[in-house]
């Protein structure tokens, strides 16, 4: 777009995240296709991956990143996602039971902490805020990995937060048939209730 040029040299570049794919162009011909980089002096909108430079200047985006149209450096996934194919346009929710510390992860960090359970879009392994996750509740267990709160089992309790496991009821004591039991209850007349018990038993005659 100038005149009086002498070489070829003097001819202005492409800008970056856009293409220029015919001679003599006086402005460009476009955005850079989403899930690609074109850095500069691009003359294709999908360029073919660099496989010469670190870090590449054109081609595919790469794992880790996503590229929306226009792209001229790939942009990091945030924290709480990750990417593990290249030709990214969007970044993957980090997976419930896990959790993605820091930017530009191609894998989740690791698995949720024991006694937390984590939902999809975690960035700590020990969430508390109830939207990413939370601390294990009372009448649950949370054994490390857990995408969620799992409640105790028939003839089990758990009075404490943050627990991997669920305690058995004691004996004399019921922890009814329904889940989630917090505090056992006293075994009710005239039934018995050996450790473990869900459901009373009656006392057999005499």
């Amino acid at each position: 777009n100038q005149t009086g040029l002498e070489a070829s040299a003097n001819c202005t570049r492409c800008d970056p995240g856009y293409y220029c794919n015919r001679v003599a162009m006086q402005a460009t011909s476009g955005l850079c296709r989403q899930g690609f980089i074109c850095s500069e002096s691009s003359d294709n909108p999908t360029p073919e991956d660099d496989t010469l430079h670190v870090p590449k200047r054109f081609g595919y985006c790469p794992k880790g990143n996503y590229c929306p149209y226009g792209t001229d450096q790939p942009q990091p996934c945030p924290a709480g996602t990750f990417l593990n194919t290249t030709l990214n346009i969007q970044c993957q929710s980090c997976l419930a039971g896990s959790y993605c510390a820091g930017t530009g992860l191609e894998v989740p960090t690791g698995l949720c902490a024991p006694g937390y359970f984590c939902n999809n879009g975690s960035d700590v392994s020990n969430p508390t805020d109830g939207v990413k996750g939370d601390i294990c509740p009372p009448g649950h267990m949370c054994p490390g990995g857990s995408p969620y709160a799992k409640e105790c089992d028939a003839g089990t309790y758990q009075d404490q937060a943050g627990q991997t496991s669920c305690k058995t009821c004691p004996s004399g004591f019921v922890c009814n048939n329904f889940t989630g039991t917090v505090t056992p209850e006293l075994c009710p007349t005239p039934f018995f209730c050996p450790a473990g018990t869900a459901i009373p038993m009656l006392c057999p005659n005499g």
